[in-house]
């Protein structure tokens, strides 16, 4: 599922600071050129130097959003000269800019330091994490994919493809985000938070382990909503 300004907001609102700046991230990472993400991730941080930086990045794209403007204005810095140019965005921008919203996310956060810096996702971000896969319980042994990490498996013949086999666990150094493990029969998607840990929904509990670690193990040769019954495969894990 792809994030959006909204489901952000709603994090912000429910008080779950670091799924808002996620999800706002995930924002970016697919629409740079959203000034109201940018404004939004102003709202987010506690340092003084980013939030000047996002602002400033609001205003390159926008110069008329009010509330970056006032905002920037009261910090007393000289106004931005002239803006980037903006792409087309994939979905219509939200407004987040309203009286409402503003005393929300203001309340929400209080800002320390004051150096300015380049407007740029906040370090971690952009850490890298080392997250296992491990699927040696599948049986028969299959090929398995985290599209856009790994070798594909769908592409090509298998036999003749990097693509990475059930047999052998595997590392794999992703950032926080949000991501699919699939084999030709299963796939589901997971996340990897801004710590390092993994996570997946609760109805995969009887086919995936390691929620709230670094090792994703994958028990299930394919999905089945029926009734809850186990393949005659299916390896109980060791307690």
């Amino acid at each position: 599922m792809t994030a959006t300004l909204q489901d952000a907001v709603a994090a912000a609102r429910a008080g779950d600071t670091q799924q808002a700046q996620l999800l706002t991230f995930q924002v970016l990472q697919n629409d740079p050129n959203n000034a109201n993400g940018w404004y939004l991730m102003s709202q987010l941080v506690e340092s003084e130097a980013r939030r000047t930086a996002y602002l400033r990045k609001t205003l390159e794209l926008d110069p008329n959003h009010p509330r970056a403007a006032a905002e920037f204005e009261a910090l007393g810095l000289e106004p931005v000269a002239e803006a980037a140019p903006v792409l087309e965005a994939a979905e219509p921008p939200v407004s987040i800019a309203s009286d409402e919203d503003y005393a929300a996310y203001s309340a929400l956060f209080e800002t320390t330091d004051a150096r300015d810096l380049e407007a740029a996702p906040p370090a971690a971000y952009t850490r890298e994490h080392a997250i296992v896969f491990d699927a040696t319980a599948l049986t028969p042994p299959t090929w398995w994919q985290v599209p856009g990490v790994t070798p594909m498996i769908m592409t090509m013949d298998p036999e003749s493809s990097d693509a990475y086999r059930t047999t052998d666990r595997r590392e794999l150094k992703l950032k926080p985000g949000q991501y699919k493990f699939g084999t030709f029969t299963f796939d589901f998607p997971f996340t990897v938070s801004l710590d390092g840990k993994v996570d997946f929904a609760k109805s995969l509990d009887q086919c995936v382990e390691g929620r709230g670690t670094q090792t994703l193990t994958v028990r299930c040769s394919r999905t089945y909503p029926y009734g809850g019954k186990r393949d005659n495969y299916y390896k109980e894990a060791p307690r």
